[in-house]
């Protein structure tokens, strides 16, 4: 190996203390200024990745594109960290990554002919456990990181070793260490030295490091942030340097990770996730979070819907409208928006984009769902007798009600209580048979038309099923199912809950399964933090746990008591803000579903809401993306994705808590955290704060969690819960006709219940099906999948936590197994 590898780079910002534009136009003019730095020294090598970059390039000054295309053919520009951008590496779902390198490494291979194999991701604020196999699988064998630093983790095993995830993937990982570049301020760390320049003495200090322990380091150079990239000042200085030393090199990432191989065998191995910095970024932010997680749900989900369109109804392809749809999502997870950095006009720049992503990703649902509605046999009385409205709400014939059908985008069947906006005097299911129904307050406040119809469903998987909806036809009711109500107790078949008369939290949570009571003391009970001593990133700061005030009780009431569902609302406050949570339970359903409502008022505050579970041996598990991590009870904060769990390690079963979009937990003993609001500055490095300071998560926000019991050894069943919690079925209001399909579908049966699919997709060369499946229980499985949707049954091993691509080929081909960029 060399003693000392220069990386000539520019971290760029697109977003951050700037918005969009003046963010393209500093990538463009650091382009500008790289080529023409190649241009001057010859030995030069520039490193840049991001791939939106690149495209900005293409779009907006063709020459200067084709210049870097010579450039990379000849070696002297590398291409690297085959993502979108730089996203955050905590918050994003595990299918998001897998968009960022199906279409930027794509991309590359199209435009570059190459793709990058090196991750490089040297400003995000940590970086999640499965990240080894999100990029073997993203064709990259290394990584470059930066935070966090020896002083956040030292027990991270120096500045290169080999990073494996749950499933046995490994990567070659170097931690940058005093910065990614000559942005001022950052050297403040280094040691003195008798250079006055940046660069020249991190050449100084390295040497002295690699002739001490016989490894080389990566010595990056080049203004950055705001752009810039390497000066003609850094590389006059610089060149006197290289010209006698030999050991000294201009070189790219991946010139040094294929001299690390030298001493592969040396290198320590670290198993965990590499945390923490920044914890605050977690939490900052709500809207942005929440966007972010509705519009990766929408866009999985009308994916889905899509491709069952083009199987079923014999439909076009929407991808090029939900790849534009993915192409803003993935920008906007660019670390500095997605954590919540930016400047307040930057997050409703990102905040326009995300919405548009769900409005993409609505749109191309309504209409597979519609193209597959009009083939499907609606009606069970084929003697064209005539429909009619009845009010102005529904068609019905005589005899039959009208046609509602319900949609399930997840490869498992669920049963759920569907609620659609018509007050209905009975429903039956596609048999004919009634089912039992419950009238509930609707959204609408329409003069007397105020309500409601729920009604249990059971969709199968990948499939949808048809129920007739009656307007004042009554029926024969079907046996009521089993959920009832006292004044403050709910209970059902699986669970009894009991709220506290005095407090309004959960003061009882029975599993009936096991008989162990769950809660040790108030769950759900809100609680205010200080946070006034951090930035907005929380530099520095690992925990929160100031308390300075809880809320109290306002109101108790029954909002919802029937055979179907019972919904209790609990209103609280504190100081100037409320906090509503309305608790229902429903029948056939093992978990409590808790609708929140924040109208929040705090400044430099946290709202946490507490949940300390009857375990005796806690040990908390924090979801990631496409996957889990176990941690210990230190109450540190921790990034989780949609669920969260605290269990006993010694017999494994215990408390978890699904959400549909925060981020930020923690568990101290056996007290499981949420955040549900962060009142930070926006943009708040440690600055003045004055009067024009600005505040974050003002006014009312929601969002939904569940509770539920569980185990170690069926975690399935949580992740099940929260993908349903995430998305539930499409419900659609259809008329009376003859069709192909029938009433009832099911597209695809798998044999294994921790074993689920993420996405499907039409592969990118329109000659396929693109199937990714996910183990989620933790442990090597064997599972093969019915899909009858493709007609094409396959059978696949899994390593635990292991994501696997499957190709299927439209001419009912064999199935082949790819990775995220499709390269088969």
């Amino acid at each position: 190996m060399k003693d000392v590898y220069l990386i000539g780079n520019a971290h760029l910002d697109p977003v951050w203390l700037w918005k969009k534009p003046e963010g393209m136009a500093e990538v463009l003019s650091t382009f500008r200024s790289a080529l023409d730095r190649l241009q001057e020294f010859p030995g030069l090598i520039f490193t840049s990745a991001c791939a939106a970059y690149y495209a900005w390039a293409e779009q907006t000054d063709p020459d200067m594109f084709a210049e870097i295309k010579q450039r990379v053919a000849q070696g002297r520009w590398s291409i690297t960290g085959g993502f979108w951008i730089q996203p955050d590496c905590n918050l994003p779902s595990g299918e998001a990554f897998a968009r960022h390198a199906l279409y930027s490494q794509r991309y590359f291979l199209e435009k570059f002919g190459v793709i990058a194999t090196v991750g490089y991701n040297v400003d995000s604020f940590g970086h999640n456990g499965m990240l080894p196999q999100l990029l073997r699988k993203s064709g990259m064998d290394s990584y470059v990181f930066m935070r966090p630093d020896s002083i956040e983790n030292s027990r991270v095993p120096g500045d290169a070793f080999i990073w494996e995830s749950p499933d046995g993937s490994r990567v070659n990982v170097f931690r940058v260490s005093y910065g990614y570049g000559s942005s001022p301020g950052i050297y403040q760390v280094m040691p003195e030295s008798q250079y006055s320049l940046p660069a020249v003495a991190k050449v100084d200090y390295f040497t002295s490091l690699a002739q001490k322990n016989d490894m080389g380091y990566m010595a990056f150079f080049g203004v950055g942030n705001h752009g810039g990239g390497p000066t003609i000042r850094e590389l006059k200085a610089l060149q006197p340097l290289t010209d006698k030393n030999p050991g000294l090199v201009y070189a790219s990432v991946r010139t040094y990770f294929n001299d690390l191989r030298e001493i592969a065998d040396r290198l320590p191995v670290w198993k965990e996730d590499l945390q923490h910095h920044a914890s605050g970024c977690y939490a900052a932010q709500s809207d942005i979070k929440a966007l972010n997680r509705r519009s990766e749900n929408s866009l999985i989900a009308a994916e889905q819907y899509d491709v069952m369109s083009m199987a079923l109804a014999n439909a076009k392809s929407q991808r090029a409208d939900i790849r534009q749809g993915w192409e803003k999502v993935m920008f906007n997870q660019f670390h500095d928006i997605l954590a919540g950095c930016c400047i307040r006009d930057a997050t409703l720049e990102a905040q326009d984009a995300l919405c548009a992503a769900c409005d993409t990703a609505a749109q191309a649902e309504m209409l597979a769902l519609q193209r597959i509605a009009r083939k499907i046999c609606t009606t069970n009385i084929l003697d064209h007798s005539p429909v009619q409205k009845n009010g102005w709400v529904l068609w019905e014939k005589e005899g039959e009600g009208a046609p509602v059908i319900l949609f399930n985008p997840h490869s498992f069947p669920i049963s759920v209580a569907a609620q659609v906006n018509i007050a209905a005097s009975g429903i039956t299911d596609n048999t004919g048979q009634p089912v039992a129904i419950q009238t509930v307050r609707g959204p609408q406040t329409n003069g007397t038309d105020l309500y409601n119809t729920l009604f249990p469903a059971t969709i199968p998987a990948w499939g949808y099923a048809v129920y007739h909806l009656y307007k004042s036809h009554t029926l024969d009711t079907a046996a009521q199912q089993c959920a009832q109500t006292d004044e403050n107790t709910m209970e059902n078949e699986f669970l009894k809950v009991t709220l506290s008369p005095d407090t309004g939290c959960i003061s009882g949570f029975l599993d009936k399964a096991s008989g162990r009571q769950l809660a040790s003391a108030a769950m759900g009970r809100p609680v205010l933090i200080e946070n006034s001593d951090a930035d907005t990133w929380a530099h520095g700061i690992f925990s929160f746990e100031s308390e300075i005030a809880g809320f109290h009780l306002v109101s108790i009431s029954t909002l919802e008591s029937g055979p179907i569902r019972s919904a209790i609302r609990v209103v609280s406050a504190c100081n100037g803000s409320t906090l509503t949570q309305n608790y229902r339970l429903t029948a056939g359903q093992a978990f409590l579903e808790v609708k929140c409502t924040i109208d929040f008022h705090e400044k430099l505050k946290l709202l946490k809401l507490s949940f300390p579970a009857a375990v005796q041996n806690p040990a908390p598990v924090y979801s990631m993306p496409s996957g889990f991590i176990s941690k210990q009870p230190d109450g540190l904060e921790e990034p989780a994705l949609k669920w969260a769990a605290v269990m006993d390690a010694r017999d494994g079963a215990g408390l978890a808590l699904c959400n549909d979009g925060r981020y930020s937990f923690s568990c101290k003993g056996n007290d499981l955290r949420m955040v549900a609001a962060r009142s930070a500055i926006y943009a708040d490095h440690f600055g003045r704060r004055d009067d024009q300071v600005e505040y974050m998560d003002q006014g009312e926000h929601s969002f939904t969690y569940a509770l539920m019991p569980c185990s170690r050894e069926r975690l399935q069943d949580v992740v099940k819960v929260a993908e349903l919690l995430n998305k539930q079925p499409a419900i659609l209001l259809e008329g009376h006709h003859n069709g192909a399909l029938p009433a009832v579908y099911r597209g695809i049966c798998i044999d294994s219940d921790h074993v689920i699919v993420q996405s499907t997709k039409l592969a990118e060369d329109g000659k396929g099906y693109i199937v990714r499946f996910l183990e989620t229980a933790g442990i090597p499985a064997q599972a093969t999948a019915e899909i009858e949707l493709f007609q094409k049954a396959i059978t696949i091993r899994f390593a635990p936590q292991e994501i696997k691509t499957i190709y299927l080929p439209l001419d009912g081909g064999e199935a082949i197994e790819t990775d995220f960029t499709e390269r088969l």
